[in-house]
């Protein structure tokens, strides 16, 4: 289950950059921060 949401986002992720490249608005600042800060949303388990 794991991996699948991981090749999830890796998929967005890719996706995104695509996006960004085409509409030639690509930063890699903007990316990082948005990395790190999904990392950081999904680095703690969701509690029931």
């Amino acid at each position: 289950m794991a991996v699948l949401i991981l090749r999830n986002l890796y998929r967005v992720v890719f996706v995104g950059v695509a996006l960004m490249t085409h509409m030639d608005i690509f930063d890699t600042q903007i990316l990082a921060q948005n990395l790190i800060n999904g990392a950081r949303l999904t680095s703690f388990p969701l509690q029931r």
